[in-house]
């Protein structure tokens, strides 16, 4: 049987009100086959225990893992919390999971706990980790990267390594990852999947250049104070000025903390990789002292550009070639059908955007028409194909396809 793959969402109601319905609208659409794996992906203004049970008590004793969100979407609607779930019914692919504390003290010994849980893999068989992590611990990078090489060397096969860092619906306060009836921060949780295919994936974000190149001269883990020998919220003040004074009167804001956020949201830093390409860091907050705090660490004489992301028609094409290239990758090795898409989005672009956001659904209908989509909003995308070594993004969109065996 090929795999099937069907969503649900609901936004009203209280929080085991939310769970019934959206599982129940997922349920409707299974058409009596059995899952065999939950995904759930739950708003922080909602009980997650009770959204874990209330799941839990639905579809029995199958492996579950999620996190809390910046927002979640399914192919038919966004959600304005609440609670979005997709079940994956399949008798050709394996599903083991796994969770493990303590991301933000020692990532590389988190990521060696998950990997005692990998299943064995047959030969022919394709092994896909979908991992789900702390969105504030500051470790996004130290912990994909362990991931991309540690679950291969445990495995003895290649993986594709996908997911994304938990939200809390841009609070920045705490953020959770769920395995079954646990919901934990701190911590990481991952479902190994095995399959007759493999699963594609494509990764882009909207962004270009704005500044000149800087240089991060004093840095701390993910606290950047100075950059080019200054305050670096100074650099980025200076640098953006011009840009902004468009963004202010386009989002009419008036008050500096507001500001600081506009400036935050749409000019993030790219890190300079090989060509014209960046990997884009997101600034989460501002220091009185001047320094930024990004979604993950920042070494000091990292090379970068301020870049702009302000541009609405760039951010959605961005989604559209995301799709687009996972679809080619997998059309290139004669693999055109799939059960579903799975999206990880930045959190910010769901706020910039805002009504524009269901621009981006449609590029994800047009590309697999008539499929289903789970997507949430992260803070932080992760995407390594095998062999693969820098993945971890932010203000960006994944798109996974998920094979239909």
């Amino acid at each position: 049987m090929a795999a099937k793959f069907v969503t649900g969402l609901a936004s009203a109601g209280d929080s085991v009100a939310a769970s019934e319905n959206a599982l129940g609208e997922a349920m409707g659409k299974l058409g009596g086959s059995a899952p065999g794996l939950v995904l759930v992906h739950s708003s922080s203004n909602c009980d997650y225990r009770k959204v874990l049970e209330t799941v839990r008590a639905g579809v029995g004793a199958i492996p579950l893992i999620g996190c809390s969100t910046a927002g979640h979407f399914t192919e038919n609607r966004v959600g304005n919390g609440g609670v979005a779930i997709g079940l994956l019914s399949s008798d050709s692919m394996g599903f083991t999971t796994a969770i493990a504390q303590g991301v933000r003290s020692d990532p590389e010994d988190v990521i060696r706990k998950l990997a005692l849980g990998i299943p064995t893999v047959e030969p022919g068989r394709h092994l896909t980790a979908v991992l789900f992590a702390d969105g504030l611990s500051g470790a996004g990078e130290e912990l994909t990267l362990s991931a991309s090489r540690l679950f291969e060397r445990y495995s003895g096969y290649p993986v594709t390594l996908i997911g994304g860092f938990a939200g809390d619906d841009l609070n920045f306060r705490e953020t959770r990852v769920f395995h079954g009836l646990q919901d934990s921060s701190d911590a990481a949780a991952v479902c190994f999947i095995t399959s007759e295919r493999p699963f594609h994936s494509g990764v882009k974000h909207g962004h270009t250049p704005l500044s000149k190149p800087h240089t991060v001269t004093l840095a701390k883990g993910n606290r950047v104070y100075e950059v080019d020998g200054r305050p670096t919220w100074e650099v980025w003040s200076r640098e953006t000025g011009y840009a902004m004074e468009h963004l202010k009167s386009r989002y009419r804001v008036n008050s500096p903390e507001d500001q600081a956020k506009l400036v935050l949201g749409n000019f993030e830093l790219g890190l300079c990789t090989d060509g014209d390409e960046y990997k884009i860091r997101f600034p989460m907050s501002v220091n009185p002292d001047g320094s930024l705090v990004f979604a993950c660490s920042i070494p000091e004489g990292s090379v970068f550009r301020i870049m702009d992301g302000s541009n609405t028609d760039a951010q959605i094409e961005a989604s559209m070639l995301a799709a687009r290239a996972a679809f080619t990758d997998a059309e290139s090795s004669g693999q055109t059908d799939f059960a579903g898409m799975l999206v990880f989005e930045c959190g910010i672009r769901l706020a910039l955007l805002e009504d524009s956001f269901t621009m981006a659904i449609d590029s994800y209908r047009k590309i697999l028409p008539g499929k289903p989509v789970l997507g949430w909003e992260t803070y932080g995308e992760i995407r390594m194909p095998p062999g693969s070594y820098s993945g971890f993004h932010n203000t960006t969109t994944v798109v996974a396809l998920i094979p239909e065996s």
